[in-house]
């Protein structure tokens, strides 16, 4: 099988720009994500089995299974709970 000389070039040139694409890319972070932490006013909960914040007001509403919610709690068991309404 007998390749031509410019279908080769062009193979080898997207094979170049691929893994030159590939070399200069960097993964994103949590902190590239959202903010945390301390100096954003986060807090730690207290160590046990059913341990949950206080309500959190969000700045931007979410929706969840087709309800707008405006706030929510952080707890030990379930990463996030939302309010009965």
């Amino acid at each position: 099988m007998r390749i031509c000389k410019k279908c080769n070039q062009a193979w080898i040139l997207g094979l170049a720009v691929v893994t030159s694409l590939i070399a200069h890319s960097e993964a994103i972070t949590k902190q590239d994500l959202y903010t945390y932490g301390v100096e954003h006013e986060d807090r730690r909960l207290q160590v046990g089995d059913d341990i949950s914040s206080s309500e959190v007001q969000l700045v931007v509403p979410i929706s969840f299974y087709e309800r707008l919610h405006t706030s929510l709690y952080v707890s030990v068991a379930f990463p996030l709970s939302l309010p009965k309404r």
